[in-house]
């Protein structure tokens, strides 16, 4: 499948999108919407074992094409309606993706572009970036991306940067959660590298069942169903032949057979 928005790289372990609209700081219109959708389906069953997401260019994501929004302001609602549950699939595909995913942000992050930062599973972002929700300066709302960061950094927090629309850096959105680490420009590429090595020593199998497992328990305050549903998973994923292999392994000093080394 060829892509106009995005450029997408695979080698054995490691799959990589690029947002390719550089010229807009990577600005999300219909186009790369559909395309960034279209790959997490295409890739969503590869064999890779990690998904890095990141922009060419100055800035990783500066939220939605101005051009595109003002254009779907004059249309009707039924196409405001279809154009948003687009994002939305977005958001839900990267939020759901069943393999460990890293975003890898820089410059200036704005609205949608935090969403999908919002929405992997890590994210590294330069000292220089700068994050801010200004849809309420455009007299718009962050609604779809709202409940991935509720999800990430609470009600609180959440209320205080969609209401004052402020502009933080990268260490502030790593105090509250809205990214794994701030670092320097020439250390960040060597962070998420250590990263990827660490999950490559990790079951691909477990890591697919324990972002579930971590949704279900978002989902659901009830401890008696989260009683009998972990012990079920438990009991499912102890007698998986990913599993066998974990403990035989371990009392063979050996490395699993998915254990990789980079």
């Amino acid at each position: 499948m060829e892509f106009k928005t995005i450029k997408i790289f695979i080698n054995s372990h490691l799959a990589t999108i690029v947002l390719n609209r550089p010229e807009v700081h990577n600005a999300l219109n219909g186009e790369m919407i559909v395309e960034l959708t279209q790959a997490l389906e295409l890739l969503r069953n590869h064999t890779f074992r990690i998904l890095i997401l990141k922009g060419e260019g100055k800035s990783f994501c500066s939220g939605a094409d101005i051009q595109y929004m003002k254009h779907l302001g004059e249309q009707s609602y039924l196409k405001n309606v279809e154009e948003a549950k687009k994002l939305a699939d977005l958001l839900y595909a990267l939020y759901f993706f069943p393999k460990p995913t890293i975003s890898i942000g820089k410059g200036n992050i704005m609205g949608g572009g935090i969403g999908l930062v919002a929405c992997c599973d890590f994210s590294f972002c330069t000292r220089e970036t700068f994050f801010s929700f200004s849809e309420a300066r455009l007299g718009i709302l962050p609604a779809v991306i709202s409940p991935y960061i509720i999800r990430r950094i609470g009600l609180s927090k959440t209320k205080e940067l969609f209401l004052s629309a402020k502009k933080f850096q990268s260490i502030e959105a790593q105090k509250i959660g809205l990214i794994t680490k701030s670092v320097k420009q020439e250390r960040i590429d060597l962070e998420v590298n250590h990263l990827v090595s660490e999950i490559l020593k990790n079951a691909p199998n477990a890591l697919k069942n324990i972002k579930l497992l971590l949704e279900e328990n978002l989902k659901n305050s009830d401890l008696l169903y989260l009683k009998d549903y972990t012990s079920h998973l438990l009991a499912q994923i102890r007698s998986s032949e990913e599993a066998k292999e974990g403990f035989l392994a371990f009392l063979e000093k050996r490395k699993p057979n998915w254990y990789k080394d980079i």
